[in-house]
């Protein structure tokens, strides 16, 4: 389920590990991106997000939602395995007592499903390229390309620099001409 979340809209493995169960409304299928989880000296702690785009709330869609239905489930379970060891960090991505993942713990985690899987070698952050890479790749207009940027967390000119190569012919046609124009002005 948070895998799929991540392979599919591009979350920061950082976003990932801090995002706690308050934040995913199922109903509305949403998810709120508030709090990020790094490592500082071998040690995890708590930040509050890179930039203002960081925080933001995204649309998921349905096949997501049951994922992250299934993965609350499965959850419950190791809960009650658990028992009083179980600290309740409200997290979706939690050791079998509850606890928040350090990020090296999920790199490796990772690793190992994505060698399972018989995939090419991917890292959390490859996920991230990947999610991104394909959304710009089949945004039709400047809209989606904004979309797709409020999605990631980034800003629109910042995720045009960065995938300029895989943006479709009609929107490159369009920023080269809106690059023009403010050299012009210079």
């Amino acid at each position: 389920g948070p895998i799929r979340l991540a392979a599919l809209y591009g979350l920061r493995r950082s976003e990932l590990l801090g995002l706690s169960w308050a934040a995913v409304d199922l109903r509305k299928r949403t998810v709120r991106i508030e709090r990020a989880l790094v490592e500082v000296h071998g040690r995890p702690e708590w930040s509050e997000g890179k930039n203002a785009s960081s925080k933001r709330t995204i649309p998921i869609d349905k096949s997501v939602a049951a994922a992250l239905k299934a993965h609350r489930k499965v959850q419950a379970e190791e809960r009650l395995v658990a028992g009083p060891d179980w600290h309740d960090d409200d997290l979706v991505i939690a050791t079998r007592n509850g606890r928040p993942v350090s990020p090296g713990n999920f790199d490796q985690t990772f690793e190992r499903l994505v060698r399972q899987a018989g995939a090419p070698r991917l890292t959390s952050h490859g996920l991230r390229h990947t999610a991104a890479t394909h959304m710009v790749r089949h945004a039709s207009d400047l809209g989606e390309i904004r979309a797709a940027a409020d999605i990631l967390g980034h800003s629109p000119d910042m995720l045009m620099r960065t995938y300029a190569h895989v943006m479709p012919e009609s929107i490159r046609t369009v920023t080269d001409k809106i690059e023009q124009r403010l050299k012009g002005e210079a």
